[in-house]
C-alpha cells in the first residue's frame, strides 16, 4: 500500500505533468504550480536523508587502464592528473558502522568502529607503511558511478571526506606543475579523463598493455590477429574482468 508521501508526490506529479487548463479547473493557479515544484523538490531531498534498502556488490572489477608514453599524447583532452602510487591495490567497502577491505593476494581485514560512509565502494592502494590511498568511488549504494562527473567525485567530494586514522585520499590536480611531492613511492603519473573516466597512465618503468583471459594475461600479437604468449595471472583474479585490457 502506498505512503502518504507517495501519494503526495504522485499528485503532484500529476499537477506538474497536465497543461495550464487542466491546472486552472483543478483550481490550481500558476503559482500554486510554482508551490507544487517546490514541495516537490523538498520531498525528493528529504528522501535522501531517510535510510534506504540497498545492496553493495562485492562482485567489483578493477577499472582497464591505458599505458602512454608521455603527456603529449593527452592534451587535446582534458583530465585530471596525479601521482602513479605504487603498492598493492584493493577495494574498500564502507558501511554504517564498519570497513572491510580486499587486497590482491587475498588478503581482506576488517576494521570496525569506523566508517567513510555508508554503502560505498572505493579503489585504494595500500602503501609500504599500511596506509590506505582512496584513488576512485566504484559505486555508491549499489549504483556505479562510472558515468558520474569524475571532477565532483575526485576532488570535490574526496576534498570534503572525513577520513579515519590510516585513510588518505589520492590528490588529484589539472597539471603536471600543480603536483606536490608524494611521501610515497610512485611510477609516473594517472590521468582521468574527466568526461569519459577512461584512466591512463604514464609511467617510468617499462610496462605491457595486455588482455586478461580464463585466468591468464596475452600479449596482443604484432604479426597476426588475435593473442599469443599467455603467461598466469598473479593477481586476485576477482578484481580482473574477462576481455579488458591491463597494463602489468
Amino acid at each position: 500500500m502506498p505512503s502518504k508521501s507517495d501519494s503526495l508526490v504522485k499528485h503532484i506529479e500529476d499537477v506538474l505533468s497536465s497543461d495550464d487548463s487542466d491546472i486552472v479547473e483543478a483550481g490550481f493557479g500558476s503559482s500554486e504550480k510554482e508551490v507544487a515544484k517546490a514541495v516537490l523538490t523538498l520531498v525528493a531531498i528529504a528522501s535522501l536523508t531517510i535510510p534506504a534498502l540497498f545492496q553493495v556488490f562485492q562482485q567489483t572489477f578493477r577499472k582497464p587502464v591505458t599505458c602512454v608514453e608521455n603527456l603529449d599524447a593527452l592534451k587535446y583532452y582534458e583530465f585530471l592528473i596525479a601521482h602513479k602510487l605504487d603498492g598493492i591495490f584493493g577495494l574498500v567497502f564502507s558501511y554504517a558502522n564498519y570497513i572491510k577491505e580486499k587486497w590482491e593476494g587475498y588478503v581482506k581485514k576488517r576494521h570496525n568502529g569506523i566508517t567513510l560512509g555508508d554503502g560505498i565502494v572505493f579503489a585504494a592502494e595500500k602503501m609500504p607503511d599500511n596506509t590506505v590511498v582512496l584513488l576512485d568511488v566504484y559505486q555508491v549504494r549499489g549504483v556505479p558511478t562510472a558515468k558520474w562527473c569524475r571532477q565532483n567525485i575526485l576532488v570535490n567530494y574526496f576534498s570534503g571526506l572525513c577520513l579515519p586514522e590510516g585513510y588518505q585520499v589520492q590528490k588529484y590536480c589539472y597539471s603536471v606543475i600543480q603536483l606536490t611531492n608524494c611521501p610515497y613511492p610512485t611510477d609516473g603519473y594517472i590521468c582521468r579523463n574527466i568526461r569519459t573516466d577512461k584512466i591512463f597512465k604514464v609511467k617510468t618503468n617499462h610496462s605491457l598493455d595486455v588482455v586478461y583471459m580464463d585466468g591468464f594475461f596475452w600479449l596482443p600479437s604484432k604479426d597476426k590477429l588475435g593473442l599469443c604468449k599467455r603467461f598466469k595471472s598473479l593477481e586476485n583474479n576477482a578484481f580482473l574482468k574477462e576481455g579488458y585490457m591491463y597494463e602489468v
